[in-house]
C-alpha cells in the first residue's frame, strides 16, 4: 500500500500508521523483524525523487521521528530496531531534523558504546563529531559530505543497472533473432537445414547403391573365373 502511484494515495495510510497507532505498538513494531520489514522500511525506503513523493514521506519521517521522541536511544542498540534508526536518520529530509534525532543519542553515547550495534548506529549517525553547541559545523560537514557521496554512488549504480538492462536486451534480442534467421529462412519452401539433410541422404543413398552395383560384378567375375578354372581341370585331368 505504501507502493502507489500517485504517492498522494499513501498520505491515509501513513497517517493511520503513524498518528492513530499507539507509541508502544509502533515500537513493537520496530523491534520485529516482519514489522520493521514490511511497515518501517516501507515508510523509509526510498520511494523516488519527485517532488511529491518527498513531501509526502519526509513529512511522515518527521512525524514518526517526533512521535518515537525519547526511544530512539533504546531502539538504536535493539538487534532490530537499530536498523528504523540508521534508515530514518538517512531518510529525514534536512539537517536539523537529523540533528534532532543525533542528539537524542549524543545524550546515550556512553551506553551506545557499550555495544557493536550501538556503536554501528554511532558511526552511522556520526554522533561522535556531534556538539551540544548549538552549531555542529563538523558534523554538519561530514554529514553533507556523506549525504553527497552516498547520492552520487547511488546515482552511479541506477546508471549502471540502466546500461545492464539495455545491453542485456540488446544482446538477447540480436541471439534470437540469429537463431530465428538460422531456421527460418527458407529455399523454395524447405529450410536450408532440411534441404542439406536431404541433399546428404540422396548422396548416401547413390553411395550405397554404387557400393552395391560394384559388388554385384565382383561376385559375377570370381564365379565366372572359378568356373573356368573347374572346366579347365576336369577337362585335362
Amino acid at each position: 500500500m505504501l507502493r502507489f502511484s500517485p504517492p498522494q494515495l499513501c498520505e491515509d495510510v501513513l497517517t493511520g500508521i503513524i498518528e492513530e497507532m499507539s507509541v508502544e505498538d509502533l515500537i513493537s513494531l520496530t523491534k520485529d523483524e516482519l514489522g520493521s520489514r514490511c511497515i518501517m522500511d516501507g515508510i523509509l525506503d526510498d520511494h523516488g525523487h519527485t517532488q511529491s513523493s518527498a513531501t509526502i514521506f519526509g513529512n511522515a519521517t518527521i512525524k514518526l521521528r517526533h512521535k518515537l521522541s525519547g526511544h530512539w536511544a533504546s531502539l538504536a542498540m535493539d538487534r532490530v530496531g537499530h536498523h528504523t534508526v540508521k534508515k530514518l536518520f538517512m531518510a529525514l529530509p534536512l539537517l536539523d531534523d537529523k540533528a534532532t534525532l543525533v542528539e537524542e543519542l549524543f545524550t546515550a553515547s556512553i551506553r551506545l558504546h557499550e555495544n557493536k550495534i550501538g556503536r554501528s548506529v554511532v558511526e552511522a549517525c556520526a554522533v561522535d563529531v556531534f556538539a551540544d553547541d548549538g552549531i555542529n559545523t563538523e558534523w554538519r560537514q561530514t554529514v553533507t559530505s556523506r549525504m553527497v557521496a552516498l547520492a552520487l554512488a547511488l546515482a552511479a549504480l541506477t546508471k549502471k543497472r540502466e546500461y545492464t538492462g539495455v545491453r542485456s536486451r540488446s544482446t538477447t534480442n540480436t541471439t534470437a533473432n540469429n537463431e530465428a534467421y538460422a531456421t527460418t529462412i527458407k529455399e523454395g519452401g524447405e529450410t536450408t537445414t532440411t534441404k542439406a539433410k536431404r541433399k546428404s541422404s540422396r548422396r548416401k543413398r547413390s553411395t550405397n547403391d554404387t557400393n552395391d552395383i560394384d559388388k554385384s560384378r565382383k561376385k559375377a567375375r570370381r564365379e565366372s573365373s572359378l568356373g573356368c578354372t573347374m572346366g579347365y581341370i576336369m577337362r585335362y585331368h
